[in-house]
C-alpha cells in the first residue's frame, strides 16, 4: 500500500536539491553530475522504502502458526542507485528452529550478497572486457563504492553458477541418459574450440587451461571486410579431458536439435583434445584453422613456391 508521506518526502527531497543545485552550479558538467546524484539519492530512498514495504507484506501473509518474527536485521549493499541501508525481518520456524529472511528468499538475493543482481550484471559484463580495477573505476562514475574486489567476487560467483550448471547438464545427458532437448534447427553448425593458459589463485595447480568453444550457424557479411557469427553460442570451462566435449555436447544439444543438423564442422589448431569432439558429434568434419593450415603448408612446402601456391589455391 502506497504511503503518501514517503512519496511527498521523496518529491521534497528532489525539489529542494534541484533548487539548491540550480542556484549554485557553475557549468554544464556540474549541473549534469548534480542532477544525476540527486536522482540517485531520491531513487535510493524509494528503492529502500519499496523493499521495506515488501517485507511488511510478507509478514502479514506468513503462516503465523509456523513462523514468528525474531527481530530486524540491517543490511548494507550497493545498487545502481548507490549504497543503501535497509531493515528486513528475520523469522524463526516454531517447529524446526529454522531461521529465514523472507524478503531475501522472495527476491532470490543471497543474504550475504554485497551488490544487487542488476549491478552485478553490469559489473560482470565490464569485467569480461577490462581488468577488475579498470572496471571498478568506470563503474564508480555512475555508482560510487564499487571496488575491484567486489567486481572480482561478483564475477567469481557467476562463474561458479555457470560451472555448476554445465556439470548438471553434462550429468543429465551422460549419466542419467536424458536427451539434450534442443529446439532450434540449423542445417549446418560450425564448432570452433581453443585453449588459453591462465594463472590460478587458491588452487593446487598454479596454471590451468580455459577451454573455449563457440558454436554458430555460419557467417554473415556486415561490411566490406567484416563478418559476424550467426546465432553464436559460447561455452568456457576449466574441465579437463573428454569431459569438456561431454559438457559441450550437452550445452550445444540443449540449444539445437542435432538430429536435424545435416553437417557439423569442428575447427581448431590441431590439438589432440579438439579432435576428441569428432566422436561426440557423429558425422562431423574436422577443419584445421587457416593460420595453422598455412603454417603447416609453409613448413612442408617452403622450398617449392609453385607447389605451395597450387595446394593453397586448391584448399
Amino acid at each position: 500500500m502506497l504511503n503518501i508521506r514517503q512519496i511527498v518526502g521523496a518529491v521534497l527531497l528532489f525539489v529542494t536539491g534541484l533548487v539548491k543545485l540550480i542556484g549554485g552550479c557553475k557549468d554544464f558538467y556540474e549541473l549534469e553530475k548534480g542532477i544525476h546524484e540527486l536522482c540517485q539519492k531520491v531513487s535510493n530512498q524509494i528503492f529502500t522504502w519499496a523493499l521495506e514495504q515488501l517485507d511488511t507484506r510478507l509478514m502479514n501473509e506468513r503462516d503465523r502458526s509456523t513462523w514468528e518474527v525474531v527481530g530486524f536485521r540491517d543490511k548494507t549493499a550497493i545498487s545502481t542507485f548507490g549504497e543503501f541501508l535497509y531493515k528486513r525481518r528475520l523469522y524463526k520456524n516454531k517447529k524446526t528452529g529454522e531461521t529465514s529472511f523472507f524478503l531475501d528468499e522472495l527476491l532470490g538475493w543471497p543474504a550475504r550478497a554485497r551488490i544487487t543482481p542488476r549491478l552485478k550484471e553490469l559489473a560482470v559484463k565490464l569485467s569480461t572486457e577490462l581488468p577488475f580495477d579498470r572496471a571498478a573505476e568506470i563503474l564508480s562514475y555512475l555508482v560510487p563504492g564499487v571496488s575491484p574486489m567486489t567486481i572480482w567476487q561478483a564475477t567469481r560467483e557467476v562463474g561458479e553458477v555457470l560451472q555448476q550448471e554445465g556439470k548438471e547438464k553434462r550429468a543429465a545427458v551422460f549419466e542419467d541418459g536424458e536427451a539434450p532437448g534442443g529446439k532450434e534447427v540449423a542445417p549446418e553448425l560450425c564448432i570452433e574450440a581453443d585453449g588459453v593458459m591462465i594463472r590460478l589463485q587458491r588452487a593446487e595447480q598454479k596454471r590451468g587451461e580455459i577451454k573455449h568453444m563457440v558454436a554458430y550457424e555460419g557467417k554473415k557479411q556486415v561490411g566490406r571486410d567484416r563478418f559476424v557469427l550467426k546465432n553464436k553460442h559460447v561455452l568456457s570451462s576449466l574441465t579437463e579431458g573428454e569431459a569438456i566435449w561431454e559438457e559441450g555436447y550437452a550445452e550445444i544439444g540443449g540449444k539445437w536439435d542435432l538430429s536435424r543438423t545435416q553437417k557439423i564442422y569442428i575447427g581448431g589448431d590441431g590439438a589432440e583434445w579438439l579432435k576428441q569432439g569428432m566422436k561426440y558429434f557423429p558425422g562431423a568434419e574436422y577443419r584445421l584453422d587457416p593460420y595453422h593450415l598455412s603454417k603447416h603448408l609453409t613448413e612442408a612446402l617452403w622450398y617449392d613456391e609453385e607447389t605451395f601456391r597450387k595446394v593453397a589455391t586448391a584448399i
